[in-house]
């Protein structure tokens, strides 16, 4: 069990989207942008900045935190507009990242794809969903991104959403009909994320949109036994309150109880619930 609960975490840190998303964006959110500009801006025309590659990284870095004015002045120079780094991120990946509203609607109103996909698979609506704006979400999905789009791992924005706690952009995924049972590599669907992660209220919206507490097929362990070993003790509490059966047993024939006495999680007590 401890085995397959390794390999899960592995799997998002395996993604550079797990800490690069977010450290990356707050670094250059912090960075002062008019000292960005007299750095970057005025070198546009130099002969460095000749070259396709060259401005094909400056409208990168222009989509982390630049202007429309710089933008627009990138594209006019004849960047494309879906042009890729070695990640495979675009400016749209990068922009809905950052949830940069104004540039993600201009982006798409020059022709951005927005079911691009980067090395991992991920579209920009995975991007948004992971970081958690719900702006960028909606306004991804209104241009046509694909709700259900999959990475190469098999997760659903929804499942990104769900993992990182991002409530109103789970609800805004769902709304534009996003599968609540999608399920990745390993069979987790986007309960077991939000589970494992101790976010109670995710959990709650998947709930009420029919996602099951006890379906152990395919992934041999179910939600109540993830908060268990994660040690989430008042989503533990929640589930234990919803009357979930506590005593299904997992795929190494235990339940509940028996892995919260294996790992010493003395809180955790199910004695008095009938297990």
């Amino acid at each position: 069990m401890a085995t397959h609960l390794e390999i899960m975490w592995k799997l998002l840190e395996l993604h550079d989207s797990v800490s690069l998303s977010k450290s990356e964006c707050r670094v250059r959110r912090g960075a002062s942008m008019k000292q960005w500009q007299l750095e970057r801006w005025p070198h546009l025309k130099s002969p460095d900045n000749n070259s396709l590659e060259s401005r094909k990284k400056l409208l990168q870095k222009v989509a982390w935190d630049g202007t429309l004015e710089q933008l627009n002045g990138l594209l006019n120079f004849g960047v494309p507009v879906n042009s890729q780094d070695n990640r495979g991120w675009s400016p749209l990946h990068i922009a809905s990242c950052c949830g940069n509203l104004p540039l993600i609607k201009h982006l798409i109103h020059k022709g951005a794809s927005v079911n691009l996909r980067d090395v991992c698979h991920y579209t920009p609506l995975h991007r948004a969903a992971w970081t958690g704006h719900t702006e960028s979400v909606e306004c991804l999905l209104r241009n046509g991104a694909l709700a259900d789009a999959l990475t190469s791992s098999g997760l659903s924005p929804l499942h990104l959403a769900a993992a990182n706690g991002h409530l109103t952009a789970a609800k805004t995924l769902l709304k534009f009909k996003a599968s609540v049972d999608a399920k990745d590599i390993n069979k987790w669907t986007p309960l077991h994320w939000s589970s494992i992660n101790g976010h109670t209220e995710v959990l709650d919206l998947l709930l009420s949109m029919g996602a099951s507490l006890e379906d152990t097929e395919h992934t041999g362990v179910v939600p109540l036994q993830l908060v268990v070993i994660a040690g989430c003790i008042q989503t533990t509490k929640y589930l234990v309150n919803r009357k979930v059966d506590l005593n299904i047993r997992n795929q190494d024939g235990q339940t509940a109880l028996h892995i919260a006495s294996e790992s010493g999680n003395e809180k955790v007590v199910f004695l008095d619930s009938g297990a």
